[in-house]
């Protein structure tokens, strides 16, 4: 009887522990599933984001075809002075000379009404290096003090700005080293102003006002855009600058990556 009970425990454990690892086994050979959906999960996400931003932007420059056509709202751009095109960060770039270039657009006012947020990123290589000893480079939208940009200038002990309707410095003075390509993001939204290079934050305002609220030229003026000079001090950029792109959003600093890792030279 004792040896019939000891028998019947032993079939009992030989069960269990079979069923434990055919259990064990199911469950390593889903884990390769699970991690399956999870990165179709993120790309689906991804996806969605690159929707988002791509829905959201509002001008597009990448002067590839070594013209001044914008991509979005298909303005013809206005050259003024020397306007030539050098090799970019993918295709072709703008190359101005720093003494009267520069390019001016007319912003179609339908793409940008009610808009209290918006993103600047832009690419830009200076032809000799810069610091408090050299000029600006601006990459102005709108007119008089509600334009959002991004500039470097002199007066300003050598820091770069972003500029809303509030205004957002880099912690240190920045040093732009000559032939070398650098991405500049702005991002502007109420109570969060930053800003990057080449996706590094340099600076952020978080006590800052609302957001953009954009006042533009009139089509009169050719001053909706302008790329390579600061409109009421005219300093000119000297340099290349390559993939000026515009969000009526504030992108996030992951957004802003992804944008960086597009381009960025290898």
């Amino acid at each position: 009887m004792i040896k019939r009970i000891i028998a019947l425990c032993v079939l009992v454990c030989m069960i269990a522990l079979t069923s434990c690892a055919t259990s064990s086994s199911a469950a390593k050979k889903d884990e390769p599933k699970k991690e399956m959906k999870k990165e179709e999960a993120k790309k689906g996400e991804t996806k969605k984001a690159a929707a988002s931003t791509a829905d959201s932007m509002i001008f597009k420059m990448t002067f590839n075809k070594s013209d001044l056509a914008e991509m979005v709202s298909k303005t013809q751009g206005v050259g003024v002075g020397n306007i030539q095109y050098t090799e970019g960060v993918k295709g072709m770039a703008l190359l101005l000379d720093g003494e009267g270039s520069y390019v001016d657009f007319v912003m179609d006012p339908k793409l940008t009404d009610g808009m209290d947020e918006c993103t600047i990123v832009c690419w830009m290589k200076p032809a000799e290096t810069v610091d408090q000893q050299y000029g600006r480079a601006d990459f102005v939208i709108g007119a008089e003090k509600a334009r959002p940009h991004i500039s470097y200038n002199i007066k300003y002990e050598g820091k770069l700005r972003g500029y809303g309707k509030g205004v957002v410095s880099s912690d240190n003075e920045i040093v732009f080293e000559k032939d070398k390509w650098y991405q500049l993001a702005c991002s502007l939204k109420e109570g969060d102003y930053s800003l990057y290079i080449n996706a590094e934050l340099v600076g952020q305002n978080t006590e800052a006002g609302p957001g953009v609220n954009l006042k533009w030229h009139d089509g009169e003026s050719k001053k909706g855009i302008a790329i390579g000079r600061d409109q009421q001090d005219s300093i000119y950029w000297k340099g290349a600058i390559d993939q000026v792109f515009i969000w009526r959003k504030a992108m996030t600093p992951e957004e802003i990556k992804a944008e960086y890792d597009k381009f960025a030279p290898k």
